[in-house]
């Protein structure tokens, strides 16, 4: 009995029934495989046939499906045609969405619209604000790792080699924190501006990554480093509080004195606030370096609509961080090498989210 399954978006096969049991055991079929033999009348998981099919009269093995948006295979009953594109229950809404706004062209690698290299449009801020998004993060990490991987020689050597600048920076003696500041801002933001252009269909080299250093280099400095100023200066409260708890009323070696107590706890207070509304800020102020980036925003005008746009659904980007943070973590575990691929996937997914939320946005230049 020949055998039929789906490996990343292509059909393979025939196997025989042997050489899908090594499949079966070497990983390569795993339990959400989608397989397919001459007597079963569409395409299963094989988790759902691995105990075995009774065997209906044969009949022509149905072609198996990918999705325009997100790439995976599906059986053909579980896609729609949209637009003349092939799409799952879970993306219809995005394909429509991306219709809706007009775009010329499909990059089928990355699921949007544009025309090459460009994301032509002319919503408004107020259209932006008033529109309501998702923030699908599984979903485009899950794409982010597959485009990564798929062009490793391009998109993950261009991440890694970013990640290593950046970390570079760190080591400067004395000069390292400032010269961070300086270069955070045209490092990540030509990163994004190479991600940005491949996304919307053009191709890229590995120098794109670092299109940041040009006549652009302190529009995208300041987009990086007048957000992280400002959150900082939420602190100084926090910091004048223990200065005046500890240097002026006097904590002693013993402990605080009767008077300190109340003063601790004021202290501490004021620094759960300061904490609370840093973390308020620079979440709401998350989009502005894409924006100045991608759409020339000067950086006030940047900040300010991303705070609106995130405004609207400030917990969904709450958890775009925190499984941000788990994808950079593992990637430590992982000798810490593996930073250096979790790093340049962060990255791509949070430019496939800016894509998601700001496509169709006019540009300031």
């Amino acid at each position: 009995m020949n055998w039929y399954y789906v490996q990343g978006s292509e059909q393979k096969g025939p196997v025989t029934e042997a050489e899908l049991a090594q499949l079966v055991a070497n990983g390569t079929v795993t339990a959400s495989t989608l397989v397919w033999r001459e007597g079963m009348d569409q395409w299963a998981p094989w988790s759902t046939v691995q105990a075995g099919q009774s065997d209906p009269p044969p009949v022509n093995a149905p072609a198996a499906g990918t999705c325009a948006v997100c790439r995976q295979a599906f059986a053909p009953d579980d896609l729609v045609e949209v637009g003349g594109r092939p799409v799952c229950a879970a993306c219809k809404p995005t394909l429509l969405q991306q219709l809706r706004e007009g775009s010329t062209a499909w990059n089928s690698a990355a699921g949007f619209q544009s025309s090459a290299g460009t994301s032509h449009g002319s919503l408004t801020d107020e259209d932006i604000i008033a529109r309501d998004y998702d923030l699908p993060v599984t979903q485009m990490f899950d794409q982010a790792r597959r485009m990564m991987f798929e062009e490793a020689s391009t998109l993950l050597l261009a991440g890694a080699l970013v990640t290593l600048v950046l970390m570079a920076c760190g080591f400067v003696p004395y000069l390292g924190a400032i010269a961070g500041m300086i270069l955070q801002g045209p490092i990540n933001g030509g990163f994004q501006i190479m991600l940005l252009r491949r996304i919307r269909g053009a191709n890229v080299t590995v120098g794109d990554a670092f299109c940041g250093f040009g006549p652009r280099f302190w529009k995208l400095s300041g987009a990086y480093f007048f957000p992280v100023f400002l959150t900082g200066l939420v602190f100084i409260p926090m910091v004048a509080a223990f200065a005046l708890l500890f240097f002026g009323l006097g904590v002693t070696s013993t402990g605080a004195s009767g008077v300190g107590v109340p003063f601790l706890l004021a202290a501490i207070g004021i620094g759960l606030v300061s904490i609370l509304v840093a973390i308020r800020f620079s979440i709401g102020w998350f989009w502005t370096l894409c924006l100045v980036a991608d759409r020339h925003y000067p950086v006030g005008e940047a900040m300010k609509l991303s705070r609106k746009v995130v405004s609207r659904h400030f917990w969904l980007h709450i958890w775009l961080l925190v499984f941000s943070g788990i994808v950079g973590f593992i990637g430590l575990l992982l000798c810490g090498i593996g930073i250096f691929v979790a790093t340049p996937i962060i990255a791509l997914a949070t430019t496939l989210l800016y894509e998601h939320v700001f496509n169709g946005l006019a540009s300031r230049e």
